[in-house]
């Protein structure tokens, strides 16, 4: 589900989408008000959020896919606004009879071009083309199952998806779902949906992406 709250680049979402805002309405027993974004370049609801009128929290956020079916949702069933939370909260040593343990590694983003071609045994392909509206938010590179891959994320300040390069020229495997052969580019290809997340893959030259 979406976070009910993020940071956005809100100079970008006004550019790329349509704002409205719709009827009063009761969240979580709160009054509120809806404000839906729609693309202006597809015509097509792309969120929908529903703010508390008294302090501007968001008690709802949902996700549409292109067909108008919710991808995701997110909401509060209760609210309890109050001047000040108890310090154990924020504790966050280790419990007693607990260790801490290594997590994922997450990639780091790229300072600049010339540093992560370096880094790279393989020449970056970006897309000759984006869809509208969207623009390259950042690069980084990280480990996959022992591999070196290449991530670039794009976005419309809203919306992200992202390119993975790495040079193994291998597909990767499909746990639990069966993929979908697709053309791409007179090349075959393979999509599989993931938690409401779409995959395509393909091969190209010595590069799986």
């Amino acid at each position: 589900a979406p976070p009910l709250a993020e940071s956005i680049d809100a100079t970008r979402v006004e550019h790329n989408y349509r704002i409205e805002t719709g009827p009063s309405t009761t969240v979580a027993g709160r009054a509120a008000h809806g404000i839906s974004l729609t693309s202006k370049y597809s015509g097509v609801l792309v969120e929908r959020l529903w703010v508390d009128d008294r302090t501007d929290l968001i008690l709802q956020r949902e996700s549409y896919h292109a067909d108008g079916s919710i991808a995701s949702k997110s909401s509060f069933d209760n609210v309890r606004i109050v001047k000040s939370l108890p310090k154990e909260l924020f504790d966050l040593s280790i419990p007693q009879g607990m260790r801490l343990v290594q997590g994922a590694t997450v990639g780091k983003a790229a300072t600049n071009d010339a540093t992560l071609a370096s880094s790279l045994p393989f020449s970056i392909v970006r897309p000759e083309s984006l869809p509208d509206g969207f623009t390259l938010d950042h690069d980084s590179v990280s480990l996959h199952d022992g591999v070196q891959t290449l991530q670039i994320v794009y976005d419309d300040g809203l919306r992200d998806f992202s390119l993975f390069e790495n040079a193994t020229a291998k597909l990767p495997t499909f746990e639990g779902v069966t993929p979908k052969k697709l053309d791409v580019g007179g090349t075959d290809g393979y999509a599989a949906d993931f938690g409401g997340e779409t995959l395509v893959t393909w091969n190209a030259g010595k590069l799986n992406l």
